[in-house]
């Protein structure tokens, strides 16, 4: 993991980032999510001005619709076939412009142990 760390701190050429392209780099990846999420909030025009959205994580990991009858146990044989929406439905980092600052670190822990 450390030499992809190191690979990704160089610009094209090789030559490694300065300060100000780091902290560029770094400011790019915490705002496109949340500004991406805005802008296509505010192009859907069914939702009249004042409405507030929200995505009841607990609910929706809860549903025995989409878990079925035993979504309240844990069972890790559950993800061995998993449909395309259970793969949607779960959100355990949040989702949008509060969404889990840490979710690409925990994905790579993850990956990389």
């Amino acid at each position: 993991m450390a030499r992809a760390y190191q690979v990704a701190r160089r610009d094209e050429k090789g030559e490694p980032l300065g300060r100000e392209e780091l902290t560029a780099e770094a400011l790019t990846q915490l705002t496109a999510g949340s500004d991406t999420t805005s802008n296509s909030s505010c192009a859907l025009r069914h939702f009249p001005p004042g409405t507030t959205l929200s995505v009841p994580t607990y609910s929706v990991h809860h549903s025995r619709e989409i878990w079925g009858p035993d979504a309240d146990e844990f069972r890790p044989e559950r993800w061995e076939e998993v449909t395309e929406w259970q793969k949607n439905a779960l959100i355990p980092f949040s989702y949008g412009p509060r969404a889990c600052i840490g979710h690409n670190v925990a994905d790579v822990e993850m990956a990389f142990g």
